[in-house]
């Protein structure tokens, strides 16, 4: 199971170092993220398991390596400088804003899931090998879930 792991987060490299980039670091710092974040998934390679998808569990453990990384600077650096990543309050709320519009799309339309399916990472092709239903409903629901979230969002 490691080797499979170790196969699926070599793969995914170079999606890991977009990810990174989200935090708005410097390309060193964010390089560097992508890099420590691939080692701590390759130590806990054992933990995946296969049958689900690796995009989720790569997001929280980059997340959690950025936090780490937050908590020793301030520690080393006793306040850190205004960065746009360090403000997040802003962030949290129009995050809690969006998976609320999510959460009432799925409850007022079949399109809803396939948003939330898409929102976890998962492709378009898994979200209908899942739902059983072609790509082109997915994207089409993908879609008509995004309109009913913006709506909700507008108000």
């Amino acid at each position: 199971m490691a080797m499979t792991a170790a196969r699926i987060i070599a793969d995914h490299l170079p999606w890991l170092n977009a990810q990174a980039a989200w935090y708005r670091l410097s390309p060193d710092d964010t390089a560097d993220l992508a890099a420590e974040t691939a080692l701590k998934l390759m130590a806990n390679a054992r933990r995946y398991d296969p049958r689900k998808p690796f995009k989720p569990w790569a997001r929280a453990v980059l997340a959690n390596t950025y936090k780490s990384w937050l908590r020793k600077s301030r520690e080393t650096l006793g306040e850190l400088p205004d960065h746009p990543a360090h403000d997040r309050t802003d962030s949290l709320v129009l995050a809690r804003e969006i998976t609320d519009a999510i959460s009432e799309a799925c409850r007022e339309s079949v399109a809803g899931n396939a948003l939330r399916l898409y929102a976890l990472g998962y492709s378009y092709e898994e979200i209908a090998r899942i739902e059983g239903i072609p790509v082109g409903t997915v994207r089409s629901r993908v879609n008509t879930a995004r309109r009913i979230v913006a709506a909700k969002l507008a108000r």
